[in-house]
């Protein structure tokens, strides 16, 4: 892997896991959880994946932030691993979406990506593919990187403006 690939997804994922802290805190908060609570929840949504914040609109804000820079590194890790282009896209989803599902299980909720229809892991299954499909045109890695993860982002915020729905 490029050095200044390896820098860039070491950076994002050390944002994502600061704002997944910080978010499974405030969590932790409103469900009047105590310390140990508290400290729990953070690192399960920290280091599993995808998160929330204060309102509504800014819990799916920073989920979907979250959705793209853990679902394009998961997917980059995958590729490193030399693993199929299938495997590496679904491993970057399972990143993406892993974490917010064991937040919501450790805070006694149905998981938000089970009762939601509205594109989640679509979103970042399709972000997965333009990363590998970028790579495979030989995009610089950090661009790469930079240009899937906000395709993530902003396919999933459009999805929530737009309040576009899967079929059940």
């Amino acid at each position: 892997m490029h050095p200044r690939l390896t820098l860039a997804i070491s950076i994002m994922e050390a944002f994502a896991i600061f704002a997944y802290a910080i978010s499974g805190l405030i969590e932790a908060r409103k469900r009047r959880l105590d310390v140990v609570g508290a400290f729990l929840v953070a690192l399960a949504t920290a280091f599993g994946g995808a998160t929330r914040l204060f309102d509504q609109r800014a819990l799916l804000i920073a989920d979907a932030v979250g959705l793209g820079l853990f679902s394009i590194s998961g997917t980059s890790i995958a590729l490193d691993a030399q693993m199929p282009a299938f495997v590496a896209a679904m491993m970057g989803v399972v990143t993406g979406v892993f974490g917010g599902i064991m937040r919501d299980v450790l805070c006694n909720e149905v998981p938000l990506i089970l009762r939601d229809s509205r594109p989640y892991a679509v979103c970042a299954f399709a972000g997965c593919w333009l990363y590998l499909g970028l790579d495979w045109l030989g995009l610089e890695g950090v661009y790469n990187v930079l240009v899937s993860t906000g395709f993530i982002l902003i396919a999933r915020l459009v999805t929530l403006k737009l309040d576009v729905r899967l079929p059940h």
